[in-house]
């Protein structure tokens, strides 16, 4: 055989020689770091196994309060219904009131009206007996008389534009009030 054959056989066994070398290196490094991986999640494994105790646990300590949820759902629903009944009849109620406000109110308008002219009429008889200015009304009082009366007279406050509604003052003065 020619001696470069022998050369090219021996550089390619040398060649193959080197490569299994690396190979067989490399892998030795691979595994090295495969069994370091291993032992981590092994370790990841062991703490993830105690947390799953943990939540176990707690899943069976939560299923009594989870066999009470539906009961109580249950009643929550019930009273809640009774609820919406209730506001339904306060709703009524309430209408019924102000039905019954507004005939008050139209009432006292009417006996008010009637009050006013019946006063009117009575004082015109009064004027007419006492012969103090028949047809031509009630004399005007003195200033010091009208005054005294106005500074009796409550302060009053309008709510509405309507006049037929309006509040009292939250407290008189007394005669204490002014010493």
């Amino acid at each position: 055989m020619n001696i470069w054959i022998i050369v090219a056989l021996v550089v390619l066994i040398a060649a193959f020689v080197w490569v299994g070398v690396e190979i067989a290196l490399t892998l030795r490094k691979v595994r090295g770091k495969v069994d370091g991986l291993v032992d981590k999640v092994d370790g990841t494994v062991d703490g993830l196994q105690g947390t799953i105790k943990n939540v176990d646990k707690a899943v069976a300590d939560l299923n009594p309060a989870i066999q009470e949820v539906k009961p109580l759902l249950g009643k929550v629903e019930t009273t809640v219904d009774a609820l919406s009944l209730d506001l339904l009849q306060v709703n009524t109620i309430l209408s019924d009131v102000g039905t019954v406000t507004g005939a008050a109110s139209d009432a006292t308008t009417a006996v008010s009206g009637v009050v006013d002219k019946a006063a009117a009429v009575a004082g015109r008889a009064v004027n007419k007996i006492t012969g103090k200015g028949g047809e031509q009304g009630a004399q005007p009082l003195p200033e010091a008389e009208a005054a005294a009366i106005d500074a009796a007279a409550p302060e009053v406050e309008t709510v509405s534009d309507d006049s037929g509604y309006f509040t009292y003052p939250a407290s008189a003065p007394t005669d204490s009030d002014n010493e």
